[in-house]
């Protein structure tokens, strides 16, 4: 497997938690991966018009160079999904890239569109790396 960006949301404990499981178990398997939260610009609610350009256009730039995007979709308990792991899959699946969504926190339910973009979904680590293997599935299960 080529270049891998993680798209996921990083601001809580959970998301960093979740975040960080599927991080190492790439760099594990050995795979090229860019995540904004150890490879690029990290935001504050603070900065300037021009980080925030730079942050755009880099993330863009790296999606563009991937081959396959892994998004992160869990479901913040107060914000829900988070919009800009979905911009990124969104714009990824647009680009023709390939979209896997992982999802440990509410495996019973996904979103129409976020499950029609991806081409295999994971629910835990394991299926993660099955879905990366190519014996991965697509998400079977209720959508919303």
């Amino acid at each position: 497997m080529s270049k891998i960006y993680l798209a996921a949301p990083y601001f809580n404990d959970m998301e960093r938690v979740s975040a960080d499981k599927v991080y190492q178990c790439l760099k594990d398997l050995e795979i090229d991966v860019h995540f904004f939260a150890y490879d690029g610009l990290v935001l504050s609610p603070d900065s300037s018009l021009e980080d925030r350009k730079r942050a755009f256009s880099d993330n863009i730039r790296e999606m563009d160079s991937c081959d396959v995007v892994v998004a992160i979709v869990e479901s913040d308990p107060v914000y829900g999904i988070d919009c800009g792991t979905v911009f990124d899959l969104t714009y990824a699946w647009t680009k023709g890239k390939t979209v896997y969504t992982y999802d440990s926190q509410n495996p019973g339910k996904m979103n129409v569109m976020l499950a029609m973009a991806s081409s295999g979904h994971a629910s835990d680590i394991s299926e993660l790396i099955d879905v990366l293997r190519g014996n991965g599935k697509i998400w079977e299960g209720k959508v919303i």
